[in-house]
């Protein structure tokens, strides 16, 4: 009697003849595995796989074997692929020539690139050779050596006695941004124009020609913001892909790269050392860097009191303090390099406040709500919102609308989500004029008006388009 279906013992050597299908065997001792042939030819079995089927029925077997064959044989990736080709090339004890070990090498190092990177194996200057500038006007400098960074003879050196509200739209640089602008920014002296937008890139207008001098290209995904220092030497840009990159306006170089583990929403060069930056990111934090640092160690403060994202920054209080607006709905002082709030003005009924503006005397800031109000916050002596000033009329709510104010100080400025520009009376509150900006009713979310004109401004929104107007 046979012990095991496909084995016989000695005394039982008669019984293979039948076990075998379409055969004849020596009686003769067999091999302890026999290979059966069962209705389905294509499928083998050994001595284990019909011992298996005395506890399971032939379709839960075939679907182990089969996920265990597609799990043991089956590469996951392009890399492991190349692996097991070698190795089934090589053997399992071969040697592999020089050319395949230095192949070897490279894939290695393709399978490093595919791992996550950690913040602290980056170093703040590693994107310099992505980064790249391309100049676009006739000449970098003209015939007495100066470049575009010189304040042209006919325009404006001081500010304005009295601006007034624009009338007219002179000019419009078509899709200066594919898919839309998200800040606009005068350089100090008035005569050149910043841009940024969801194109990944930043771009330097010149004011006087219209011409595009320069295009700053170091971000992979669309730039949020941007901010120049008081000089006007360099800038910095911040972008959906969690870089912040410090500038030179005047070469393009890429001078510093700073890594965030959130998204960088606003950053501010500090006004006492501007080898000092501040960003905040959409993780809650504002993060302090020095430049001077090595880059293993370069955040040297961090504001950690918000509970939001981080969204505007702006210096205040004779450029001594420093504020932010939250998505926490709150707003908070801060002294520079001391991570407790000097102030945290906060209500239940208070609305976020995404955008702000200085005045240009200093002692407020006008804070753009989600309620379509335009707050005031004053930001000498006792920091405080003043409930009792603020300008409506807009469409604010749902967007990140950005404010403004005329070099003297008296119009207050704001876009639209209909396409509209407004102005208000400083001191009265009072709707001085609106313009129609986007013909087809796009947002417009960028204001700025020119430091050294006297009606010269500038708006910008989704559609792409720079409207200058005066």
């Amino acid at each position: 009697m046979s012990l095991v279906h496909g084995y016989s013992s000695s005394e039982d050597e008669t019984d293979i003849p039948a076990l075998v299908l379409g055969q004849s065997v020596d009686p003769t001792p067999v091999a302890a595995v026999v290979v059966l042939e069962v209705a389905r030819p294509s499928a083998k079995r050994t001595f284990a796989s019909t011992v298996s089927t005395h506890h399971y029925d032939d379709a839960v077997f075939n679907i182990q074997h089969r996920d265990f064959d597609r799990a043991r044989v089956q590469p996951q990736t392009r890399q492991q692929k190349k692996l097991a080709k070698r190795q089934r090339e090589n053997g399992p004890f071969g040697h592999s020539s020089s050319s395949e070990e230095e192949q070897e090498i490279v894939d290695e190092e393709e399978i490093e690139d595919s791992l996550p990177v950690l913040e602290s194996d980056r170093e703040s200057d590693g994107d310099s050779d992505s980064a790249t500038t391309k100049f676009f006007g006739e000449s970098e400098v003209d015939y007495l050596g100066r470049t575009y960074m010189h304040v042209p003879v006919d325009f404006p050196k001081v500010h304005a006695r009295e601006c007034f509200v624009p009338k007219t739209c002179s000019y419009v640089w078509r899709t200066a941004h594919a898919r839309g602008v998200n800040k606009l920014l005068f350089f100090p002296s008035g005569h050149l124009l910043l841009s940024c937008g969801n194109d990944a890139t930043v771009k330097l207008w010149d004011v006087s020609s219209k011409e595009l001098l320069r295009g700053f290209y170091g971000h992979t995904k669309p730039v949020k913001s941007i901010v120049f220092n008081a000089s006007g030497s360099d800038f910095i840009s911040c972008g959906y892909d969690r870089k912040t990159h410090v500038w030179d306006v005047e070469t393009g170089v890429l001078k510093h790269t700073f890594h965030t583990r959130g998204i960088p929403n606003a950053a501010l060069f500090n006004p006492n050392s501007e080898l000092e930056l501040i960003v905040g990111c959409s993780d809650s934090k504002i993060y302090h860097y020095d430049t001077r640092s090595p880059p293993d160690s370069q955040i040297i403060q961090t504001y950690d009191y918000h509970l939001a994202s981080v969204q505007s920054l702006v210096a205040i209080d004779g450029q001594t303090r420093f504020m932010s607006t939250s998505e926490d709905k709150s707003v908070r002082m801060w002294d520079w390099g001391v991570n407790v709030p000097v102030k945290n003005i906060s209500d239940p009924a208070q609305f976020n406040m995404p955008c702000v503006a200085l005045h240009p005397k200093g002692d407020h800031v006008a804070c753009q709500g989600m309620d379509n109000k335009v707050h005031t916050v004053l930001t000498t002596g006792k920091y405080r919102l003043n409930r009792r000033k603020y300008y409506t009329g807009h469409q604010s709510q749902g967007y990140n609308i950005g404010v403004g104010f005329s070099p003297d100080g008296k119009t207050l400025m704001s876009g639209d989500s209909r396409g509209r520009a407004w102005f208000w009376d400083w001191s009265s509150a009072r709707v001085v004029k609106s313009l129609q900006v986007d013909p087809k009713g796009g947002v417009v979310s960028c204001v700025a008006a020119n430091p050294l004109g006297v009606s010269e401004c500038v708006f910008a929104g989704g559609s792409g388009d720079i409207y200058y107007y005066e």
